[in-house]
């Protein structure tokens, strides 16, 4: 098994084909020579590392921006209930926990391949890029408040348990409100990611969480 490469010469500009056997010595015109040519400066392999790096840093920061953003919201998460399963009544940490899981599955949904879209085309998209972000936007924030309506008309219409858990006329308003905005800031968080602007997602996702 072998790999045919160029090999520069020791005349500059002048190329010859070599191959690398099995045994990985390199073969150059029928003769044995060393893998690593002598004038080969040592520090240009580290040097290119860094250089490689470098030039994806921001895809180093996206990564690092979202698994940081998992570690926050879930220990902020985890502190949340821990303290409301402590101070409030029972019911209310019913209630709260219905509307959560209520806002994320029905927000999700509600995205409606918006981010998956943009995190594919915002790269590729030179021009009218926050056009296409507010766009869909608004769609995804439109399809979840129709899903939100939907999931109240059932509590409602076919599950009185449900009903109970949405509590007030002003705590399903804000309840709707809720789902139509954690559709739009997924979406927006999607986006950011597009842009390889990923510190910015986890400053968003960190201010939510405290607040």
């Amino acid at each position: 098994m072998c790999t045919i490469l160029p090999w520069q010469s020791n005349t500059p500009g002048n190329y010859r084909l070599a191959s690398i056997t099995a045994l990985g010595a390199v073969v150059v015109e029928n003769s044995v020579v060393d893998a690593v040519p002598r004038n080969l400066d040592p520090g240009s392999g580290r040097g290119g590392l860094v250089a490689t790096l470098r030039g994806h840093l921001d895809l180093f920061l996206n990564a690092g921006s979202l698994m940081a953003t998992t570690a926050i919201t879930s220990l902020f998460g985890f502190a949340y209930w821990w303290l409301a399963a402590r101070s409030a009544p029972a019911e209310a940490v019913g209630q709260a926990s219905a509307a959560v899981s209520a806002m994320t599955l029905i927000g999700t949904i509600g995205m409606f391949g918006m981010g998956t879209m943009l995190i594919s085309d915002l790269p590729a998209l030179r021009g009218r890029r926050w056009e296409l972000i507010s766009t869909c936007l608004l769609v995804a924030g439109s399809a979840a408040t129709l899903g939100g309506l939907g999931y109240v008309a059932v509590a409602h219409l076919a599950v009185p348990g449900l009903q109970h858990a949405l509590g007030s006329t002003a705590a399903t308003v804000l309840l709707v409100f809720g789902i139509a905005l954690n559709a739009m800031t997924l979406v927006l968080d999607e986006a950011l990611v597009g842009l390889l602007q990923g510190p910015l997602q986890l400053m968003r996702n960190a201010w939510f969480s405290v607040l």
